[in-house]
């Protein structure tokens, strides 16, 4: 088999005999998973070091059993990379140090469902909260969003929350029509 990335070296099998059935590029410290088989285990092949942002992720990849370009799902782990999959064997090439951060985010067992649509939608929803909550931050300060996460937290179950909002908004614009005044 030869190297999704390096395209002509040749992938070496592990070197644990406990190890899934795993091959690595010794020159780019790739990994091929054959039939996906990695729930749960260990890092199959021991590397020098991980970058999950090496050039290597933005090149596609082929299949090292030959069966054509690998499909790139992108994993939202961390600041996010690609993993690549052969839709026909179901084989799952890692680039350097992809495995470790997929296993450490506990993604492992899990993993088909990268490609999955739903997955997709849902790490591409909490990422955008993430940022806005990262925005709200930066321009609010941590002081206000504390009393505004306290005030909601008390009208949260209010009966009254309703009139209590009417008032606050009340509030606001008085104070904002006698800053207009002065």
């Amino acid at each position: 088999m030869r190297c999704a990335k390096c395209k002509d070296r040749q992938l070496e099998p592990p070197a644990r005999l406990d190890a899934p059935p795993c091959w690595g590029c010794p020159d780019c410290g790739g990994i091929w998973i054959r039939d996906g088989r990695i729930a749960g285990a260990p890092p199959p092949v021991e590397v020098a070091s991980t970058d999950p942002h090496s050039n290597m992720d933005k090149l596609a990849g082929l299949c090292p059993a030959g069966h054509g370009l690998l499909t790139r799902a992108q994993t939202h782990v961390g600041s996010g990379f690609f993993v690549e999959r052969c839709s026909t064997c179901l084989g799952i090439w890692f680039d350097r140090g992809e495995w470790q951060v997929i296993a450490g985010a506990g993604l492992g067992a899990g993993l088909f469902a990268i490609w999955s649509e739903l997955w997709q939608r849902d790490q591409l929803r909490a990422r955008s909260a993430q940022a806005y909550e990262g925005q709200l931050l930066d321009e609010l300060g941590a002081g206000l969003i504390s009393k505004i996460n306290d005030l909601a937290d008390a009208l949260g179950g209010h009966p009254k929350r309703s009139l209590a909002l009417g008032y606050l908004l009340g509030r606001l614009r008085d104070e904002r029509h006698n800053a207009d005044e002065a």
